[in-house]
């Protein structure tokens, strides 16, 4: 987790936020406030409720994920937290959700989580967005990695996929897994979000071999052609070492490509 450079929410957001929440503010638990400006803070209420916030200066090139996570919110199916508010003001975007208060889940092989993490894609592989949300297809983000361009176009789909299944987004709370931080969701084919979960499992410690079992139980993964998913776990390939190979490398980030490497090989 970033070290915080602040210990309070600015100024501009907390005066934003104050008429919405219900009862007075009591703190600002700073929960990420980094070197690029995105704020993630738990709001502890005088009422003894708790809530959370996300916010990024208007002009923030990620921006338009923020919002993304915003307009998907009523569409997950109960697996996503429920957005309280959205302030798209001249200076901050705001987010405000319930708080859901969760571990992050276990990958790790033999953890009982990995089944919890499985019934919340099953629950997911019913999702989708009216077209008017207007979320990148698969295809679209990918076409820049595919070898084979003619595949392609079988990346796309109606379902929402969350595409970033990491274990600090997907929250064990209560028994059940919910899935947090939608600022990458797209549209895609069904068996897409079980192939990106394969790639995390080996990160976590999973043999390609057991980390495919896992992704074939979901439900849609038969529907996908056996050189469809090659390419799709190339292209993933290529993407991670695009991303490597720009800026910093941090250390998940090198995982994930020598795990998205292992996963292509592997299928291959």
């Amino acid at each position: 987790m970033t070290v915080p450079l602040t210990t309070d929410l600015p100024g501009p957001v907390r005066t934003a936020v104050a008429p919405l929440t219900g009862a007075p503010i009591r703190k600002a638990e700073i929960l990420k406030a980094g070197t690029d400006r995105e704020i993630t803070a738990r709001i502890h209420l005088e009422d003894d409720r708790t809530l959370f916030v996300r916010c990024l200066p208007s002009d923030h090139p990620s921006v338009k994920g923020h919002r993304y996570a915003a307009a998907v919110a009523p569409y997950t199916c109960g697996l996503g937290p429920a957005l309280l508010w959205h302030l798209p003001r001249h200076d901050w975007d705001i987010l405000g959700f319930e708080d859901p208060d969760g571990r992050p889940a276990d990958y790790r092989p033999g953890s009982p989580d990995l089944a919890l993490v499985a019934q919340a894609m099953r629950t997911l592989s019913g999702a989708t967005v009216p077209q008017s949300v207007g979320l990148r297809s698969m295809a679209s983000r990918l076409r820049d990695y595919v070898e084979d361009k003619r595949y392609a176009h079988l990346f796309d789909g109606q379902q929402l996929v969350h595409t970033d299944l990491n274990p600090n987004n997907v929250l064990i709370q209560d028994g059940r897994a919910r899935i947090t931080t939608w600022t990458r969701a797209s549209r895609g084919a069904p068996w897409i979000e079980p192939a990106l979960w394969a790639v995390c499992l080996i990160a976590a410690g999973h043999t390609a071999q057991d980390a495919h079992a896992q992704a074939a139980g979901h439900p849609a993964w038969a529907e996908a052609p056996e050189d469809c998913l090659i390419q799709f776990a190339r292209a993933q390939h290529n993407l991670w070492m695009a991303t490597t190979q720009t800026g910093y490398a941090s250390r998940w980030m090198r995982t994930m490509l020598a795990a998205a490497a292992d996963w292509s090989a592997h299928l291959w």
